[in-house]
């Protein structure tokens, strides 16, 4: 979800909101004020790519296993349990 950069003329004060882009927000949570606040024009940010050791197939593969013992132990209980 986008986040914008509002400034309210009423109490001076600048914030940064996360909502849909196709809303636009007037009323201020600070102060209280209607029809107060205006967006702000903001730079484009994007995420830093991360330095992971993992590689997407090898989380996947750790995951499969993970299940696979998970599964294998249920299987071995519900045999005690009956």
């Amino acid at each position: 979800m986008p986040r914008y950069q509002y400034s309210c003329c009423s109490c001076d004060k600048t914030q940064i909101i996360q909502h849909l882009s196709s809303e636009l927000l007037k009323d201020c949570d600070l102060c209280e004020g209607t029809n107060t606040l205006t967006k702000l024009l903001s730079t484009f940010s994007t995420a830093k790519k991360t330095t992971s050791r993992k590689k997407t197939g090898q989380i996947t593969e750790e995951f499969i296993q993970e299940a696979r013992q998970d599964l294998k132990k249920q299987k071995t209980d519900l045999k005690e349990n009956t």
